[in-house]
């Protein structure tokens, strides 16, 4: 055999494999998405002000999501929250439910509903997300995800007037987001 024949049938039999690893994958019925978002404010009211420019942030969020009945996946999910231009930082845990309405199984909807926990470094208050997601799955439990959302953060802040004395106040940022993740 020659060596031009030896190269064509390696090259015939690596692409075989790949695109089998690629688009032959049975789907897993437990995900896990570990995801950095970006986001671009649109909107940001409170008491006091309200802000339509110069609104970021970043998110690193961790996931685990069950499928029921290949439609709907439900899960939980926690991960850190850190808005700009005024900065706070939120610890989200949520839950989350996915819905992949059509038989093409890459595309899904979700939507993430929680709570941020009160620490030391966080405001507590309201996280939700709603969005549209892209899986692409290499292997049964490794893929990529990217996601495009609407964002809704309310947080607690207390205010201390001149007197010293104190009162709650909510703050509630409307934002857009952009996420790509791994999907495990």
């Amino acid at each position: 055999m020659t060596t031009k024949k030896k190269k064509n049938r390696i090259v015939i039999t690596l692409l075989c494999l790949f695109t089998t690893g690629v688009f032959a994958q049975e789907a897993s019925r437990f995900n896990v998405y570990v995801t950095y978002k970006h986001s671009f404010g649109m909107l940001e009211k409170n008491v006091i002000w309200k802000m339509k420019q110069g609104l970021y942030g970043n998110a690193l969020l961790f996931k685990g999501t069950y499928s029921i009945n290949g439609l709907i996946a439900l899960g939980a999910g926690f991960g850190t929250d850190v808005l700009e231009s005024p900065h706070y930082s939120t610890f989200p845990v949520f839950v989350s439910v996915h819905v992949t309405p059509f038989k093409y199984k890459k595309l899904f909807f979700y939507n993430d509903l929680g709570y941020s926990l009160d620490t030391k470094i966080s405001y507590p208050g309201l996280h939700e997300e709603l969005g549209a997601g892209y899986k692409l799955m290499f292997k049964k439990h490794f893929g990529l995800s990217f996601n495009l959302g609407y964002n809704l953060k309310q947080m607690q802040n207390i205010i201390i007037n001149d007197n010293g004395m104190t009162g709650t106040s909510y703050t509630t940022r409307h934002s857009l987001s952009a996420g790509m993740g791994f999907v495990f």
